[in-house]
């Protein structure tokens, strides 16, 4: 096939700078991966490759939907060179002429906002290297930054780029891209070493030769974590190199630094050793050490590890000591010696990771990543047999994974499948998403997590926690089968892991299997069912599980700041000959949050496996990557954790040169309003000032280099937005009409009771934030309300035009969940406007109910309540009957509570409610208010 393309040469404006151009790029060959480079648009299907270059070892891989852009750069005026090459395979435009390969400039104004565009290449079909370029005399008046786009857009087929080219006089935009990425220098190494004295900062660029002075040497035979850590010192490197060759530093002297690095019996470091008259000490796995010579001659630094990730550490500490320093590159010296308490240390999120993102923990010393699929288990596999899915496979993305750990030896990998999440199985499917009776399941799942393994996932959690069936607080089996079979829900899961356990073990020598019980804290067994039920639970599951499969626990509580070995033991005694690690959920309770616990110290020698995984979420939320360095830094070493000394450091490690003043700003401003908006009226002014400190901070703080939306929402989800004070005067207000005869429940709403009803305001769509007020159009809701002598009536129109209501696994289940997959009207109703506690009732359209008091009782809080549903064309009915004494109070005329009517369409992703929210319908604050006549 021909390749059909244009390579546009137009010239165009008036004048010229004197000014000549200069790359700006300092990444346009793909080297060093996508460093440089953001994808947009939410495309993914980019990669740097090694097996397809134009020069050198990588090019840039688009498949699918790839996007990606360059930095943004600060334009100075004058001519603007553009020159790159590409190589397409079976491109075929898509629906529109433009959905294909493209390369595009783009232009902004000095507020950030993009005026304009110009096409720099386009181009389907296939065909072999080919050169674009366009040249510019000038861009249009009132550019003040310029963008290169590169991608391959809603079309098929294949591209590949390298060796780009962006010539002009300019420079970049942003600080924070003025310096060397994630770890960000401090001068310091996180972990907090146990043993480290640093020295002298050097300086690494020779100004007047224009080059850096500092070498690796790994020997003949270096291993693998050796040679991605010299590969990672040299990236480091080449970012501060690109930086300092726009604005060279003064002239200096410059020494040139030999880093020796590899294991200690390696014949280079034993040579290097001997030379320098430094003993190397025998290591043990992860253990590593850094030890610095100053001569005359120049500066030699040994850096060793008793095992490749050893080794990756000891270059790791030399990379958190590369940076920038006065425009100069630097290396802050040090001598250290150091070895982590808890040797698994594993960090997590929602997706598999890709090259730079592993290196970076690498680099950040966790020694673990783990994949939380919380979705539906088929969707685990090869491509042959998992279901699919929107983005690309596991198989793929694990492939990649997998690539890297055995490249490097730096990470290990862990993955979470939750057996009873529903989410991405097919439409209409209403079977239980697990059943421990069907043998083809548990062989199914067995199928999938061998192949796991030999993705390079040792590592595996098996969930089925708090999706656990329950009823009158105690826990159930979802299917009379395995009612039968097993005889309870514990016995059914240790079964379940014997199966797993005694399938694969004879095959995967490395597996360290483990399962999420339902009760996983000691919070679950007195309080979510009762201690009876919970304790028979774990009782029945230790005896049917196999010794070696481990039990996770959180602690007292499923949020757990202070873990005692008292705690310990008393669950672990529940569960006896079973393994017990530790997952820990304290990093979500602050926009930028820390990690403030207190474990007993000896808690790395109790949890099983040296494996402390960390609920984290840093890839999709990266403003708690501060959190997850600061809580690798305590699961390091227990006994000397300092959270007030580690966390600013971190925060700069994170997110580059910030004020920490600014963070703690941000953070308390959020718990000063959160306190404050539990009060029955919130003073205003008081919020007005927390808001006026709060959102300046943050401006400054995404200036610097943080990442701002997740701080921004969790700020809304407790109300503290720049439009609160407007919001608290403008909550919606009704009086609750009082009749004399009840209507009957039949759903129908036709009886003149009805007529006689308040009704509320037109429901309003849930933004996550204010800086997306209206997520669009969406099915409209209507709701009535009035009272009678001993109850509250709710009536609600839920209509769904174009839209089938579907049924779901958990019809006539009380108290599961009928939020995601459903239709749902949810009341919220707080008897004391100035309290904590609501009562919170839930019925969808096949009249399935959920009922909860907080913040006591939870779900098992079971009200006497009514419902009744019809269904119509299109529509769908309810009448509720609230009894004021299941309540515990009876409104006097006059009685203001607090209350809102929500609409949770989860077929269609649809949130809306009677009094606007931001982000979640549990906001007391901003609850309506009912007045009863």
């Amino acid at each position: 096939m021909k390749c059909f393309g244009v390579a546009l040469a137009m010239v165009f404006g008036l004048g010229a700078s004197a000014a000549e151009p200069t790359n700006v790029l300092g990444n346009g060959g793909f080297e060093w991966e996508d460093w440089e480079w953001t994808s947009i648009w939410g495309h993914t299907g980019h990669r740097a490759v090694k097996d397809v270059s134009r020069s050198g070892a990588r090019s840039m891989l688009f498949t699918r939907q790839g996007a990606i852009r360059s930095q943004r750069y600060r334009y100075r005026g004058g001519p603007i060179e553009i020159e790159g090459w590409y190589r397409l395979r079976d491109v075929e435009v898509g629906k529109q002429p433009y959905y294909r390969f493209w390369v595009t400039l783009s232009f902004y104004d000095k507020d950030g906002k993009r005026m304009r565009h110009w096409d720099v290449a386009g181009a389907d079909g296939t065909c072999d290297w080919t050169k674009f370029e366009r040249a510019i005399k000038k861009a249009p008046a009132g550019v003040a930054y310029i963008e290169l786009v590169v991608a391959l857009h809603n079309c098929t087929g294949t591209a590949w780029v390298d060796d780009v080219q962006l010539r002009v006089d300019g420079e970049l935009a942003q600080p924070v891209w003025r310096y060397p990425g994630i770890p960000y220098y401090t001068g310091r190494i996180l972990p907090d070493p146990k043993e480290a004295t640093y020295g002298k900062t050097l300086p690494l660029y020779d100004a007047k030769a224009k080059l850096l002075v500092l070498e690796t040497v790994l020997g003949d035979h270096p291993c693998r974590g050796a040679v991605f850590g010299a590969r990672q010192i040299d990236f480091r490197l080449a970012k501060c190199e690109r930086y300092v060759r726009s604005q060279p530093p003064k002239a200096e002297l410059v020494r040139p630094v030999r880093v020796v690095l590899g294991r200690p019996g390696d014949a280079h470091l034993v040579r290097a050793a001997e030379e320098l008259g430094i003993e190397l000490p025998a290591l043990a796995d992860q253990e590593h050490l850094v030890r610095t010579m100053v001569r005359p001659e120049g500066v030699h630094i040994l850096a060793a590890g008793g095992d490749d990730k050893g080794v990756v550490y000891a270059a790791a500490s030399l990379v958190q000591l590369i940076g920038l320093e006065a425009g100069q590159v630097v290396l802050r010296t040090v001598d250290l010696r150091d070895r982590p308490d808890t040797l698994l240390r594993a960090s997590s999120d929602y997706m598999p990771l890709p090259d730079r993102s592993l290196a970076r923990l690498a680099m950040l010393k966790m020694s673990a990543y783990a994949v939380q699929h919380r979705s539906w288990w088929q969707m685990v596999g090869p491509e042959d047999i998992a279901a699919p899915s929107p983005r690309e496979s596991y198989e793929v993305r694990l492939n990649r994974m997998r690539g890297f750990v055995n490249r490097t030896g730096a990470i290990d990998l862990m993955m979470l499948v939750h057996i009873y999440v529903a989410g991405g199985r097919p439409k209409g499917e209403t079977a239980p998403v697990f059943d421990i009776a069907n043998d083809a399941q548990v062989d199914d799942l067995a199928r999938r997590l061998r192949w796991l393994y030999g993705q390079g996932v040792r590592i595996q959690m098996v969930c089925v926690d708090d999706y656990t069936d329950r009823r009158d607080q105690e826990y159930v089996c979802k299917t009379k089968a395995e009612e039968a079979r097993f005889g309870s829900v514990g016995r059914a899961h240790g079964m379940l892991m014997k199966r797993l356990w005694d399938t694969l073990a004879p095959t995967c020598p490395e597996l360290k299997l483990s399962l999420v019980a339902a009760p996983y804290s000691l919070q679950h067994l007195d309080g979510i069912v009762t201690k009876t039920s919970g304790e028979s639970y774990l009782r029945d599951m230790a005896e049917a599980m196999p010794d070696e499969v481990a039990v996770v626990f959180t602690g007292a509580r499923i949020v757990s700041p202070t873990i005692t070995r008292q705690d310990w033991q008393t669950y672990a005694k529940l569960i006896p000959g079973q393994p017990l690690y530790l997952w820990d959920n304290c990093q979500a309770d602050a926009p930028i949050p820390s990690y403030k616990v207190n474990f007993y110290p000896e808690i790395a020698e109790d949890s099983a496996w040296s494996l402390m995984y960390q609920n984290s979420h840093f890839m999709g939320w990266p403003s708690t990557l501060a959190a997850a360095i600061t809580a690798n830094d305590c699961m390091w070493d227990l006994k000397d954790y300092e959270e007030p000394k580690v966390h600013p450091d971190a925060c700069r490690k994170a997110f580059g040169p910030v004020d920490y003043a600014d963070v703690v700003t941000v953070n308390e401003g959020f718990h000063a309003g959160r306190r404050l908006m539990t009060a029955a009226v919130p003073n205003t002014k008081r919020l007005g000032e927390i808001v006026g400190r709060v959102y300046p901070a943050l401006e400054r703080l995404e200036a610097a280099g943080l990442p701002g939306s997740v701080p921004r929402r969790d700020l809304s989800r407790v109300s503290v937005t720049q439009d609160a004070v407007q919001r608290l005067e403008a909550i919606p207000a009704i009086h609750v009409p009082k009749i004399a005869k009840a209507p009957v429940l039949d759903g129908l709403l036709d009886e003149p009771a009805w007529g006689k009803a308040v009704q509320l305001g037109a429901f309003r769509p849930v933004a996550w934030t204010p800086e997306k007020p209206d997520p669009g159009k969406q099915q409209p809701a209507a709701c009535r309300v009035m009272m009678t002598e001993d109850a509250l009536y709710v009536a609600a129109e839920m209509r769904h035009v174009g839209t089938a209501l579907k049924l779901h696994e958990h019809v006539g289940k009380p108290d599961a969940n009928i939020f995601f997959n459903s239709d749902t009207l949810e009341l919220f109703l707080s008897t004391n406007a100035g309290a904590k506690g609501y009562v919170h009732l839930a019925v969808d359209h096949t009249n399935s109910r959920f009922d909860e008091r907080r913040p006591d009782g939870g779900p098992n809080w079971n009200g006497k309540w009514e419902t009744a549903v019809h269904k119509g064309n299109d529509i769908w009915t309810v009448e509720v009957r609230i009894p004021f004494s299941t309540l515990g109070a009876t409104p006097k005329a006059g009685t203001v509570w607090r209350a809102n009517v929500c609409r949770a369409f989860g077929q269609k992703g649809e949130l809306s409610c009677w009094s606007p929210i931001y982000g979640k319908f549990h906001n007391p604050p901003f609850f309506g208010r009912l007045t009863f006549d």
